[in-house]
């Protein structure tokens, strides 16, 4: 979706104490859907809110909350480690000598 924020000069142009406004357009209303808001990896709410602060001028509402990873750790067991173990330092070095004998092979012919 695209976006523009702006503001608007105060009518008749005086720059007294009289504030313009302050106007926010979305490109449509698709941003809106519950399912999109309610979900972190879109941060759909944290613009909404974001202008919002911002079209009432409050500051204070307007920062962003840094972005929560969805990542979770991951727990191996020792079994699994030595899997691990296995295919980096055994099963993959065996593979590229086996391709390297392969490609010497079909050179030497």
């Amino acid at each position: 979706a695209f976006g523009a924020a702006r503001e608007l000069a105060p009518p008749g142009g005086s720059e007294d104490e009289s504030r313009g406004g302050r106007i926010v357009v979305v490109g449509d209303s698709d941003w809106l859907r519950p399912a999109f808001v309610n979900d972190p990896q879109f941060a759909n709410f944290d613009f909404l809110t974001g202008a919002l602060a911002w079209l009432v001028d409050r500051k204070a509402l307007a920062a962003i909350p840094p972005r929560q990873s969805p990542l979770a750790a991951v727990r191996m067991s020792p079994s699994d480690l030595d899997g691990v173990r296995w295919r980096i330092f055994v099963f993959l070095p065996g593979a590229v000598a086996l391709l390297g004998f392969a490609v010497a092979w079909s050179r030497r012919r």
